[in-house]
C-alpha cells in the first residue's frame, strides 16, 4: 500500500515536471516564431524598396529615351525651333528634377519614419515578451522548487515513520529498499540524496569543462563551452565558472577562459 502511494506520488511529480517543461518549450517556440515573422516583415519592406528603386530607374530610362528622341527631332528642325525646344526641354528637365528631388526626399523621410516607428514598436514588443517570458519561467521555477521542497519534506516524514515501525529496514531513497546489513547503513533523506546527486553532477560538469579547455589551449568563451557541452543556456555556467576561477582551476582574459 505504501509502495503504491510512493509510486503514484513519484509519477505525479514527474508528470507535473514534464508539463512545466512542455510549457517552457512551447513559449520558446512561440518566441522563435515571432522572430521569424519579424524578419519576414523586414525582408518584405526591403523587397518593396528595391521594387520602388527599380521603377524609378525604369522611369529615368524612359525619360532619357524621350529626351534622345526629342534631340533627334531638334536636329532636323530650324535653329529657332531648336533653341525654343532646348529651352523648353531644359525647363521641363529642371521641373522634373525638382519634382523628383522632392519626391525622393519625401519618400526617404516617410520610409525612415516608418522604419523607426516599426523598430520602436518591435523593440517594445520584444522587451514586453521577454519580461513576460522571464516572469513565467521564474514562476515555473518557483513552483518546481516549492514542489521539490514539499516532496523532500514528505519523504523525510515517510522515512521517519517507517524507521519507527521497522527498525530492521533501511531506506536510502524513494525507490530503493535494502535489508539492514551487519553494519547499520546511514539513512539519507530525499533532500540529502538530491543534494548529493547535484554535487556529483556539478563535479562531473567541472571535470568536463577543465578537460574541454585542456583540449582547446587557445581558450573558449562561455557561450562556446555551453554549445560544445550541449548546455541550453550559457548563463547556467556562470556560478560554475566563478567557482573554477576562485579555485584557480582556470583563468580568464577578457571574456575567454583558459585552463591553468
Amino acid at each position: 500500500m505504501l509502495a503504491d502511494d510512493m509510486r503514484r506520488l513519484a509519477e505525479e511529480i514527474s508528470s507535473a515536471y514534464e508539463e512545466r517543461i512542455k510549457g517552457v518549450v512551447a513559449m520558446r517556440a512561440a518566441d522563435a516564431e515571432r522572430k521569424r515573422a519579424t524578419q519576414a516583415d523586414l525582408r518584405q519592406i526591403a523587397d518593396q524598396l528595391r521594387t520602388n528603386a527599380d521603377q524609378l530607374r525604369t522611369d529615368l530610362d524612359g525619360f532619357k529615351s524621350n529626351l534622345d528622341a526629342a534631340e533627334a527631332d531638334r536636329k532636323s528642325a530650324t535653329q529657332k525651333d531648336l533653341s525654343e525646344m532646348a529651352d523648353q526641354l531644359r525647363a521641363d528637365l529642371d521641373q522634373f528634377k525638382s519634382e523628383l528631388d522632392a519626391s525622393e526626399a519625401d519618400r526617404k523621410s516617410a520610409t525612415q519614419k516608418d522604419l523607426s516607428e516599426m523598430a520602436e514598436h518591435l523593440r517594445a514588443r520584444l522587451v514586453s515578451f521577454q519580461g513576460d517570458l522571464t516572469a513565467s519561467v521564474a514562476g515555473l521555477m518557483g513552483e518546481l522548487k516549492m514542489d521539490r521542497s514539499e516532496a523532500a519534506k514528505a519523504w523525510s516524514e515517510i522515512l521517519s515513520a517507517i524507521r519507527s515501525a521497522e527498525k530492521k529496514a533501511v531506506i536510502t531513497g524513494p525507490a530503493k529498499v535494502k535489508a539492514k546489513a551487519k553494519a547499520k547503513a546511514k539513512v539519507k533523506t530525499v533532500k540529502e540524496a538530491i543534494e548529493e546527486e547535484e554535487l556529483e553532477e556539478g563535479e562531473e560538469l567541472t571535470s568536463d569543462i577543465i578537460e574541454l579547455l585542456e583540449e582547446n589551449p587557445g581558450g573558449l568563451r562561455m557561450v562556446e563551452i555551453a554549445d560544445t557541452l550541449g548546455i541550453e543556456s550559457w548563463r547556467s555556467l556562470i556560478p560554475v565558472m566563478r567557482q573554477l576561477l576562485d579555485e584557480r582551476e582556470v583563468r580568464k582574459e577578457d571574456s575567454t577562459y583558459y585552463v591553468k
